[in-house]
């Protein structure tokens, strides 16, 4: 992952996510440095990056979750024709690794429903090579702490997080940051 997103993830603690360009204009003044757009059209995405890269943010989409775009490389190479992405992020393997040899950076989401789930990432990781891991639920510790003994790049945790507390509490956990779609959590950036 760039150096400078990383220290940001760090830094911040919380990553801002959001459902849609509707929520863009909160985030040019807000706090994280690091945004995922987790939901979009493609007819908005491209003026919602570059609003939100001219107020110096680092900017992820979600691919898979682009209405009115593919699924596949031919459609991330059409993104990068179309915006300034920093990076994406994917549950699909080949999607991150399309998106590594294009010069993003890469974020891959997985859902941790049991011990299968566990190792399933870790496997990815190894195979397809992501610069950042998510996963999903939010409230998984000890998910985190067996991912953290096989993995050594950044762990983002998301999904169900809505509460101070609970970001504190994942905080404890070996997690890089929190991607949150909760503004009230943005605010948290500097304090925790």
């Amino acid at each position: 992952m760039d150096t400078q997103i990383f220290e940001a993830m760090r830094g911040d603690k919380i990553v801002a996510s959001i459902r849609g360009a509707e929520q863009v204009a909160s985030l040019l003044t807000a706090k994280p440095k690091v945004i995922f757009i987790v939901k979009a059209n493609i007819m908005d995405l491209p003026l919602a990056v570059k609003l939100l890269k001219g107020h110096n943010k680092y900017v992820f989409v979600h691919v898979d979750m682009i209405e009115g775009l593919g699924h596949d490389g031919i459609a991330l190479e059409y993104l990068t024709t179309l915006m300034d992405l920093d990076g994406i992020i994917t549950t699909k393997g080949p999607l991150i690794q399309k998106a590594n040899k294009l010069g993003l950076n890469t974020v891959q989401r997985v859902f941790m429903i049991d011990s299968v789930s566990i190792n399933t990432a870790v496997s990815n990781v190894f195979k397809y090579k992501p610069d950042a891991l998510e996963v999903m639920p939010g409230l998984v510790p000890k998910a985190i702490d067996i991912i953290r003994k096989s993995v050594d790049i950044p762990l983002i945790t998301g999904g169900m997080i809505t509460e101070e507390a609970e970001v504190r509490y994942m905080l404890e956990s070996d997690v890089t940051c929190i991607s949150t779609t909760r503004e009230k959590l943005w605010a948290l950036v500097g304090s925790l």
